[in-house]
């Protein structure tokens, strides 16, 4: 008797617990202002669950100064609440070409400059956003703002985690053999992981619903930036009276190592002399004869 009242004690307890969770959980959040987080204004339907609306926009933009156009968005956007998630910026050369002027050469250096920046704004914020970018540049290539709906998604996680917290009250509820008790420890292990996800997935959309992103492609003019740099052929180059100079010592090296080559085969020379000498005698005696 008092065990089954223990157990209608606790089970109320319990309901009234879920119940007053799911009332939490359905209750709009409001900002400072009175307004709905994510929303503009609150609705006239109050019981209706809150929207969680994502902001997202892409920009394509041709600017004077890409480098003074990037400081001048990321400050903005810093004094807005905001984040620079990403920015980066790149020069790169598109064609180069070189003269000579005497002993110099020119180089003629043509660049692309190209920045890309990824900001999350308050979506509080997004539309000053949006409308800004546009005035920052001499010509907009391309414009896209995307708003996507994850209310569904959002409250679907909420309400499978609650049927699921549900059935392990029932099973729970139910005294059951030892299989019933290990089914109820998997259950359990199961049902951690699967609300570990949900609370992660939810958290992420209250992220995006909380700060829009917005991409933006920044690209200028080309620039040319000229190089004067030493001609090493024009500085190697010799002189008219060098030259000769350097003609004479090389005909004077070539005397000398002639004369050096003659008296390095002197031994040679001499026999070849004799020789010479004997046989001219021989053929003077056998004229004579």
């Amino acid at each position: 008797m008092l065990g089954s009242c223990g157990n209608n004690n606790q089970k109320a307890k319990f309901e009234n617990a879920r119940n007053a969770a799911a009332e939490a959980a359905n209750k709009p959040s409001v900002t400072d202002g009175g307004a709905l987080a994510g929303q503009a204004a609150p609705t006239a339907n109050a019981g209706a669950p809150e929207q969680k609306i994502i902001q997202s926009a892409d920009f394509k933009c041709r600017v004077k100064n890409v480098f003074g156009t990037v400081k001048q968005l990321e400050a903005m956007v810093k004094n807005m609440g905001g984040i620079v998630q990403e920015s980066n910026l790149e020069n790169s050369i598109a064609e180069t070409k070189s003269t000579y002027k005497g002993d110099s050469i020119y180089q003629y250096n043509s660049y692309n400059t190209i920045a890309t920046i990824i900001l999350r704004v308050p979506s509080a914020r997004f539309d000053s956003v949006v409308q800004s970018i546009p005035a920052m540049a001499e010509f907009v290539h391309s414009r896209t703002v995307k708003e996507s709906d994850a209310t569904v998604q959002y409250y679907s996680n909420k309400l499978r985690a609650d049927a699921r917290q549900q059935r392990l009250q029932e099973m729970k509820n139910v005294q059951g053999d030892k299989k019933n008790v290990a089914d109820i420890a998997a259950y359990k292990d199961a049902l951690q992981d699967d609300q570990t996800n949900n609370l992660i997935s939810n958290m992420a959309i209250d992220a995006d619903v909380a700060y829009a992103v917005i991409a933006v492609k920044f690209t200028q003019p080309q620039q040319v930036f000229a190089q004067a740099m030493y001609n090493p052929e024009q500085m190697m180059a010799s002189s008219f009276g060098e030259g000769f100079k350097d003609a004479l010592k090389e005909g004077a090296d070539m005397i000398k190592m002639f004369i050096l080559g003659m008296l390095s085969i002197w031994p040679l020379l001499l026999a070849t002399t004799l020789v010479i000498i004997m046989v001219k005698r021989y053929r003077r005696r056998r004229v004579k004869a």
